[in-house]
């Protein structure tokens, strides 16, 4: 974890600090990087909810090209650079989140067909509890040995700009913690699948719990000791607090009754959202501190306007429909969204920090992720968050909260919050119906498309519509037997499906609106969609030569840029012809690439076989390349045992 000066630069993380900070986003990105000399071996994530355009940070950020700027979860920089490295880690990343939980991204990226497959919908075994667990479990590897690293955070994989937090933890053999709870979680996320899993993904999760099962974690200074704490996997593990702790930190966007029954009052304080202290009343704090976010540090930007904005189109064409916000309120798009719980107890200073909110529904029955910590009470007990004195200017958590007095005694529940769990209930079992969508090809290779469904579908609790999320907002059908649209190309099928449910609430002025993307199965394409979307993306010379930039761009060997130098040799400012297929900077780099004999020529064989065309042309490849390619394939890739 981490934590930043009032002066805005970065400073050394201190181990253990608590980091809440909405511009904190590149610590997710630095934990996804592989250390070096290594690569990405496999990468297995969890969250609530999903953003697509986010769903394309990981592979970019573990491919580690550092010409690329990820902090902050842009994305959008060099989309070369992102094509590639989805290319290459999809097939290794594999992503559970809620079904009925996928944000509708404001345009439909076509890049999103290579990554499409890491997406698994789940939901829990107990009927109406909430996949909820922000975990990564990374495997990296040298070519020789492996090694694990486990991110715990409080924060989904979507372009939100709340306050949260992040612990990484590395794998050390003579580490603290024992990484055979992460295991025993990893194993039981494929029977929570909607849909059935592939057998390529499930044996790659069984074969990273595996190795999981036998790893051990450093614990992060200043912290002596550690426990994984998976929550309603079957574990025993339940509420960790004990009765007679002293001085109790509750952080958490939403508190009910069940968990202040839990907590002991004497000199406990709360830091929450106004709207949840409101709601329980204060009646219910008698005794307690209420503390929120002051204003000065809330924030409402968000880096992904794609996933703020339900606007629909195709990269970068959207209509000019409603831009309202129609995500469920409970989501968390900005403000506090750490669930942090602090005490003191023998001795010690206790931190229980991961996804877990402070409500009966997280400790019976949600599906939740979380790390138990312990340390010395002076450096990690409640004192720590809130220090009597200033420590030289540091932005301490006290500095950025105030108090808050709740101005109604009663609780003042929302009228509309258990319709909007019946629609979100609602999206999740669309999901388990089995969505189909059926293509039908016409003589001009294009495509009319149907939604079906394999089971019976549940009562719609108000209307519903849908559309393919590459059809623009104004394209959507009532759900039903008619749900059809005609004249699709091949590069915007997609399986994803956007589905908007609006249902009237007594006594209420507006309706309740929830918007959500479903991954169906994408029935009768028998064209190779990749492929073919591939092919519509390098579409000449100069982005093949950027591609083939980052393909044989390897860690330990100089890059080659489009100026034909190699890094650290480039002037800035420099106007260089630009190269071409007959370039001997090419030639070398290829010559280099079989030398070190690492995954890159494989890797550029690929790409050579997906150019081809179905008559096995390459049209913007040129003959020379081509014969050039050929050469050194025939002399080193059959001794490496050919394409993978």
């Amino acid at each position: 974890m981490g934590q930043r000066k009032h002066d805005g630069q970065r400073h050394p993380r201190r181990a253990g600090a608590l980091m809440l900070e909405p511009t904190g986003r590149h610590l997710f990105v630095d934990g996804l990087r592989p250390p070096p000399g290594f690569r990405m071996d496999v990468a297995v994530g969890t969250t609530y909810t999903l953003g697509l355009v986010s769903l394309l940070l990981p592979p970019l950020a573990m491919a580690a090209h550092d010409r690329v700027n990820v902090d902050d979860g842009d994305v959008r920089d060099d989309d070369i650079a992102l094509l590639e490295a989805v290319r290459r880690l999809a097939d290794r990343t594999t992503v559970f989140c809620h079904a009925g939980a996928i944000h509708v991204p404001g345009t439909y990226r076509r890049l999103l067909a290579f990554a499409e497959d890491c997406v698994v919908e789940v939901l829990p075994t107990r009927p109406g509890r909430t996949f909820h667990p922000k975990l990564w479990a990374l495997r990296f590897s040298d070519g020789q040995s492996v090694r694990h690293r486990l991110l715990v955070l409080s924060r989904n994989l979507t372009g939100d700009r709340s306050w949260d937090t992040v612990v990484q933890l590395e794998e050390d053999p003579a580490g603290a913690i024992d990484g055979a709870p992460a295991a025993t979680f990893l194993r039981r996320l494929p029977e929570m699948a909607v849909k059935d899993v592939t057998a390529a993904r499930s044996a790659q999760v069984e074969d990273l719990a595996d190795t999981l099962q036998r790893a051990r974690f450093a614990t992060p200074a200043p912290f002596t000791r550690g426990e994984l704490w998976p929550l309603g996997v079957g574990t025993d593990h339940d509420w960790p607090m004990p009765d007679n702790v002293g001085r109790p930190v509750v952080i958490s966007p939403f508190l009910d009754q069940k968990t202040l029954d839990r907590v002991p009052a004497r000199d406990s304080t709360y830091v929450s959202r106004p709207d949840t202290f409101d709601e329980l009343g204060s009646a219910a704090f008698t005794g307690r501190r209420t503390l929120v976010l002051d204003p000065l540090a809330e924030t409402t930007h968000f880096t992904e306007n794609e996933e703020s904005e339900s606007q629909g189109g195709v990269d970068g064409e959207s209509d000019d429909g409603d831009t309202a916000q129609v995500t469920a309120p409970w989501e968390v798009r900005s403000g506090l969204h750490a669930k942090v719980l602090v005490w003191n107890y023998d001795g010690s200073g206790w931190w229980f920090v991961g996804s877990a909110n402070a409500t009966g529904a997280a400790f019976d029955g949600n599906v939740e992720f979380n790390v138990l910590l312990r340390g010395p009470q002076r450096s990690c007990g409640p004192q720590s968050l809130f220090p009597e004195e200033d420590r030289r200017g540091e932005l301490t958590l006290s500095r950025i909260l105030t108090p808050y007095a709740i101005e109604e005694a009663d609780p003042r529940p929302d009228p509309g919050r258990r319709v909007e769990m019946d629609v979100a209930a609602f999206h999740a079992a669309l999901a388990t119906a089995g969505p189909q969508l059926v293509a039908d090809e016409g003589p001009d290779g294009r495509y009319d498309v149907r939604l079906a469904f394999s089971s019976p579908t549940p009562d719609d609790p108000g209307v519903t519509t849908v559309r393919p999320l590459s059809r623009a907002r104004n394209d959507a059908r009532a759900l039903g037997a008619e749900a059809r649209w005609v004249d699709i190309g091949l590069a915007d099928l997609t399986p994803f499906i956007a589905v908007m449910t609006e249902v009237a609430v007594d006594g209420a002025d507006t309706p309740v609106r929830l918007e959500c993307v479903l991954k169906t199965e994408l029935v009768g394409v028998e064209h190779d969609r990749p492929a073919f979307i591939l092919r519509t993306l390098l579409d000449s010379e100069d982005s093949v030569l950027r591609y083939l930039s980052f393909l044989l761009d390897e860690a330990g060997g100089p890059g080659w840029h489009l100026d034909g130098q190699a890094d650290g040799e480039r002037a800035e400012g420099s106007a260089l012809p630009r190269p071409t297929y007959e370039d001997l900077a090419l030639l070398e780099t290829l010559v280099r690439a079989a030398g070190r004999g690492d995954e890159s020529l494989t890797r550029v064989h690929s790409l050579m076989s997906d150019l081809r065309d179905h008559n096995g042309d390459s049209p913007v490849v040129s003959e020379q390349f081509l014969q050039v390619w050929e050469a050194v394939w025939a002399a080193v890739g059959p001794k490496r045992g050919g394409a993978r």
